[in-house]
């Protein structure tokens, strides 16, 4: 599969994969992180830079952001079953502050839409510059619960999905969740998955992100808590989590 000293990758159903680690995937140049599974769904940087040494794609916090391809092959329902992961740090996020008030700011880590059908991973600024990643489905009008993080610290993320339960790993280790059973007749927008980009998912106000984004892969089925904990196990060195 070519993913950066991480044999033990989980493969099946595997849709679509990118490792700023791998020469595979970023050879050291360019604007374009390749999909490692052959599919074709490959990262187009904007403004993000790549730092080769530490295998991650840096990005600035004013305008940088990235993406997929705009495919309905990547298109999902309430009714289907997914897995996003990745592997990122974050320094901070950029405040939103109206008339003197300050609010909530968020930034899409993995993840697609806007706020009516967005779905994947997310990253939050609260109003006192505390930091934290949440996961969730506005198609389903749940939010699983924040996990607090610390600024420039390497964390391992995945929000799994089934059409009754949605729900947020970090590290390897589950964290919580929440029903989807009462979205089943909703939809998901068809918009393209994004990384590091200036819009909350699944709701919020967006904003950039200064932080730093390593891998990212996404199946077409929810992976069980054994396969989670093992891709982790396969990077957990690696990035001396």
């Amino acid at each position: 599969m070519g993913f950066a000293r991480g044999p033990n990758i989980i493969t099946k159903d595997l849709v679509m994969a990118v490792d700023f680690g791998s020469t595979k995937s970023y050879p050291g140049s360019g604007v374009t992180a390749f999909d490692l599974t052959g599919n074709g769904y490959d990262v187009t940087l904007t403004g993000a830079t790549v730092n080769d040494s530490i295998g991650a794609a840096f990005f600035d916090g004013e305008n940088d952001r990235a993406r997929l391809p705009n495919t309905s092959d990547l298109y999902y329902t309430p009714t289907d079953s997914f897995t996003v992961s990745a592997v990122f740090s974050l320094t901070t996020i950029a405040p939103l502050t109206i008339d003197g008030v300050q609010f909530d700011t968020n930034t899409t880590l993995f993840g697609k839409g806007t706020t009516g059908g967005a779905s994947g991973l997310g990253l939050r600024r609260s109003t006192s510059g505390q930091l934290s990643i949440y996961a969730g489905s506005r198609g389903v009008s749940q939010i699983t619960e924040n996990y607090e993080i610390d600024a420039n610290r390497i964390y391992s993320t995945t929000f799994s999905y089934t059409p009754t339960l949605q729900k947020l790993y970090v590290n390897g280790e589950f964290q919580s969740s929440s029903d989807t059973t009462g979205g089943a007749g909703g939809s998901f927008d068809t918009t393209f998955w994004a990384i590091f980009f200036n819009r909350a998912v699944p709701g919020g106000n967006g904003a950039y992100a200064d932080g730093e984004f390593y891998l990212g892969k996404l199946y077409s089925r929810e992976l069980t808590a054994t396969e989670i904990n093992q891709n982790f196990m396969a990077v957990r060195k690696r990035f001396g989590i």
